[in-house]
């Protein structure tokens, strides 16, 4: 006879094993944040940007500012000029440089009467400050009214090279010439690789020769040729070295087209353009062209959006600095009292809000670090609101911001400080001045 079968253990209702799986489920979800947390990443200015925090505050307490180290800038002005061939002019591109007295210091400082334009507010301003002083060549073509308003603002034009790219423009230069009763120097732009305009074939070019040397009112002032995308040069099909080379022969090729079609318009000094701050390295020695000068602007400033110059030993000559309006050490955001600090608890480094008087140019959070833009409040890859209103930092306590306190931005372009109304100098760490800034407009 067989013993009788073991009775089963009791079971726990459904709703209690629901209840279990889901305590343990929350207890693993809990440890995995916990496990998971970042890790913070504040911490307060080093020695050099806390000094620069209390000169401020000494000297410019709680203003938005544009800060232009006079150093940084003296040494990447050596340095340019350094490694530019001495043969070779240097033409400071204004639109990289947007203050007249920084422009004008430079010009003393490298001896050069050579700047490039791009644009006929900064043109005009350009002609009245300077006038005849300084050889200004159009860095893009301007349409041909703009042209006309310039010529009937300014009697001194002579050292304008206004830049032509094909027949219809400089036709439109004829016409504006004849007007005006004044004559314009012209400089064709040619296309040696860029693609963006400009000529390509000798054909085209001895046209555009053929009408200047026909016109009475028109004279050739030389050529452009931009080299701006050899450091691009994409390494599977394409090599940067190879390619200057090749940008060389094309720029020497058209002009000696240009020159057995048309001697005579060749018999004085001419303008043969070239080169940039991505560049400028590679003109130590003399180019296999009749290039006689480079433009350079954003190197001597060497900002964030150029890491090339930096890595090359170019000091960063710029930096914008926003005080903090508001330190709030309870992290709330809108509609919900509990998800902002619930958010702090897991991620440190949104623990605390930090309300600055302004920041939202272009540009990257220098000091202190572990700040970031809140990313239920001011996120996102884009500058879309140059002038915002209370932008929000956050960061943890580590980075030991109070109401006062200065955060720090590495501009992406030096064209940034056109949003401020001076330049305030530096020079080994403490203000020495101001320069306005270019206030003219596009």
């Amino acid at each position: 006879m067989s013993s009788p079968e073991p009775p089963e253990p009791p079971r726990s209702p459904p709703g209690r094993r629901w209840l279990r799986r889901i305590g343990v489920a929350a207890l693993l979800a809990v440890g995995l944040a916990v496990i998971l947390r970042p890790v913070d990443e504040g911490r307060p200015h080093d020695t050099g940007m806390a000094a620069l925090q209390a000169e401020i505050q000494r000297r410019a307490p709680g203003r938005d500012l544009a800060l232009l180290d006079l150093d940084a800038l003296e040494a990447n002005a050596r340095a340019v000029r350094a490694d530019v061939h001495p043969d070779l002019t240097l033409r400071l591109v204004t639109k990289s440089l947007p203050s007249l007295p920084l422009i004008r210091h430079l010009m003393q400082r490298l001896g050069t009467d050579r700047l490039m334009a791009f644009s006929e507010p900064f043109l005009d301003t350009l002609l009245t400050d300077f006038g005849a002083e300084a050889d200004i060549l159009l860095g893009k073509p301007l349409p041909a009214p703009a042209a006309a308003r310039l010529l009937a603002q300014h009697r001194h034009t002579d050292r304008v090279c206004w830049l032509v790219d094909h027949p219809r423009r400089l036709a439109a230069y004829r016409a504006v010439a004849e007007r005006a009763g004044r004559r314009l120097r012209l400089c064709i732009e040619l296309d040696v690789g860029l693609r963006r305009g400009g000529v390509r074939a000798p054909d085209a070019l001895v046209a555009l020769l053929d009408a200047i040397a026909a016109s009475r009112w028109l004279d050739l002032g030389g050529f452009m040729g931009y080299d701006g995308h050899v450091p691009h040069a994409p390494p599977v099909i394409a090599d940067s070295d190879a390619e200057f080379a090749a940008v060389h022969r094309r720029y020497a090729a058209l002009v000696d087209a240009g020159r057995a079609a048309h001697p005579a318009l060749f018999g004085s000094p001419l303008i043969y353009d070239s080169g940039g701050s991505g560049t400028f390295r590679r003109y130590g020695a003399r180019p296999a062209s009749p290039v006689n000068g480079v433009s350079v602007g954003s190197a001597f400033l060497a900002p964030a959006h150029r890491p090339a110059l930096r890595a090359d030993g170019l000091k960063p000559a710029l930096l914008l600095a926003a005080p903090v309006l508001k330190a709030l050490d309870v992290a709330h955001v809108p509609f919900d009292d509990h998800v902002g600090p619930l958010l702090g608890w897991w991620d440190v480094n949104l623990s605390r809000h930090h309300f600055l008087t302004a920041g939202g140019w272009p540009a990257d959070l220098r000091s202190p670090p572990g700040l970031r833009r809140h990313p239920l409040w001011d996120d996102g890859p884009i500058v879309v609101n140059l002038l915002p209103n209370q932008p929000l930092y956050a960061g943890s306590p580590g980075v030991g911001l109070s109401e006062g306190d200065v955060v720090f931005f590495d501009p992406w372009q030096s064209d940034a400080v056109v949003g401020f109304a001076e330049l305030t100098l530096l020079s080994e760490g403490a203000v020495v001045g101001a320069w306005p800034t270019w206030r003219g407009g596009h």
